[in-house]
C-alpha cells in the first residue's frame, strides 16, 4: 500500500455554505468528505491490517486491553469483558469497542503522535493540517481551535456507546466520526444517536461510508449496540477538534 497519499477533503465541499445547516441542530451529517483514494486506503487498512486494542467501561473502572495482552485471552475471558460493559449497560453509563489511537497530546501540551510511521500516522497528521482544521473552523464558527484528538475505532458486533456529552475536559470544542465501512445497513445497528430534551431520539445517522458527521460539544450522543446480524464491523476515525 502506498503510505504516502496525500489525503484531501472533497473539493466540491464548501464549509461556508454548509454553516448554517450546521447551525440549526449544532450537528451535520457531510457525504462524501475525503477524496475516494484516501477513503479507500483508510478503509481496507482499518478492515486489514490494524491491530486493536479492547475497550469498555463498566461501573466506573476503565479497561484497555493492548493487542500483545489480548491475544492471551481465551474466548471465556472475552466474554466476561463483554459481560461486565453489557451488565452495566443495563443501570447506567458504560460502553464496549476496539481502539487504535493515532493523535494524543502530552501533559505538556504538545501534540503527540501516538503512531508509528504508516497510512494511520499520515492521516493523523492530515487531521492536523491546515485544510481540515480551518474547514471545521469555517463551518462551526469555532475559531479557537488548535488540534485534533484522534482515535481509529471498531464496533463489533455486541459492541456499543452510551449516552454521554463527551463534556469532562473544557478543551473539547467539536466532535466528529469519519465513516469508513464499506456498506451498512440501519438495522444492524451502530448508529450514531441524539437525544432530544425529552429523552427521545431526535436524529441518528447511519455510518455510510466517507461521510463526516460533526457536532457541538457538550450533545448528548451514543453508538447503538451492534446487531449479530451486522455483515461486518462498523470501522471509523473519531475523535475531538480542541480550543485553547
Amino acid at each position: 500500500m502506498n503510505l504516502t497519499i496525500p489525503f484531501r477533503i472533497n473539493s466540491d465541499l464548501d464549509p461556508d455554505t454548509l454553516r448554517s445547516a450546521f447551525r440549526t441542530a449544532g450537528r451535520l451529517h457531510i457525504p462524501d468528505f475525503l477524496d475516494p483514494e484516501g477513503a479507500e486506503a483508510l478503509h481496507h487498512h482499518l478492515l486489514q491490517e490494524v491491530e486493536w486494542s479492547y475497550f469498555l467501561f463498566s461501573r466506573n473502572h476503565l479497561w484497555e486491553v493492548p493487542p500483545e495482552k489480548r491475544s492471551l485471552y481465551s474466548p471465556e475471558q472475552d466474554r466476561a469483558l463483554a459481560e461486565l460493559a453489557h451488565s452495566a449497560g443495563r443501570e447506567g453509563y458504560a460502553f464496549l469497542y476496539e481502539t487504535n489511537r493515532l493523535t494524543t497530546r502530552r501533559d505538556d501540551g504538545a501534540l503527540q503522535r501516538a503512531q508509528p510511521d504508516g497510512l494511520l500516522k499520515t492521516f493523523g497528521a492530515f487531521l492536523n493540517s491546515p485544510s481540515f482544521i480551518d474547514f471545521v473552523r469555517r463551518l462551526t464558527a469555532a475559531g479557537d481551535i488548535e488540534w485534533v484528538e484522534a482515535t481509529a475505532t471498531r464496533f463489533r458486533e455486541g459492541h456499543f456507546l452510551a449516552f454521554h456529552d463527551d463534556s469532562c475536559t473544557g478543551s473539547r470544542r467539536i466532535a466528529y466520526v469519519i465513516n469508513l465501512t464499506r456498506e451498512w445497513r440501519p438495522e444492524w445497528g451502530g448508529l450514531l444517536e441524539f437525544m432530544s430534551s425529552t429523552g427521545h431520539i431526535a436524529e441518528a445517522y447511519v455510518p455510510r461510508f466517507n461521510s463526516l458527521n460533526i457536532f457541538q460539544v457538550p450533545m448528548a450522543h451514543a453508538v447503538s449496540c451492534v446487531s449479530p446480524s451486522a455483515g461486518g464491523p462498523r470501522l471509523a476515525i473519531s475523535g475531538w477538534l480542541h480550543g485553547e
